[in-house]
């Protein structure tokens, strides 16, 4: 009989890298509401996805931002909250960009928090990207934290990638 695994896993990034659309289709159905508005996700929101050997609760969180006003400061203690008691944190990223600003500070947050949280590296958007950028733009994400880790590869508005995600996912999960 196989070991049967479960966690916590939140899921942080900035503003619209496809947060809430990841989740979506992981869970293969719409929890979180998707928009190109910036902050449509205003608090946490837990999905759950449940396997035969597996049960893992999804934390899908406000995009972490230079926050400009009261609302801004609340969505980001939300998404900063989320970190707290779980067992793994999947940053997303929008790889189809380079590293802004809000990104070298959510790595500061991350390389703060690695210590006793494993952190995944996740380039969304992949689908869009040529094989020379990909590469290029794995090293400047992985470049911004100070340890190795590990690193997938998804477009979760196309589905792609999500099964081996899911599988690292278990096999990292206590």
């Amino acid at each position: 009989m196989s070991e049967h695994k479960s966690g916590f896993v939140t899921v942080i990034g900035k503003p619209n890298v496809g947060k809430s659309t990841l989740i979506n289709a992981l869970l293969g159905q719409k929890i979180a509401a998707v928009s190109p508005r910036p902050q449509t996700t205003r608090k946490k929101q837990l999905g759950i996805l449940t396997l035969p050997n597996a049960q893992i609760v999804f934390v899908d969180t406000p995009g972490l931002h230079k926050s400009k006003h009261k609302l801004g400061e609340f969505l980001n203690q939300e998404a900063q909250e989320a970190l707290d008691g779980v067992d793994l944190i999947l940053w997303l990223v929008d790889s189809s960009t380079s590293p802004a600003d809000e990104d070298r500070s959510i790595a500061d947050l991350l390389n703060k928090l690695s210590r006793r949280t494993q952190v995944l590296l996740v380039l969304n958007k992949v689908d869009i990207l040529k094989a020379d950028e990909e590469s290029a733009r794995e090293d400047e994400y992985k470049n911004l934290l100070s340890k190795a880790i590990t690193v997938l590869k998804v477009s979760a508005s196309k589905r792609l990638g999500l099964g081996e995600m899911i599988e690292k996912l278990i096999q990292l999960l206590p």
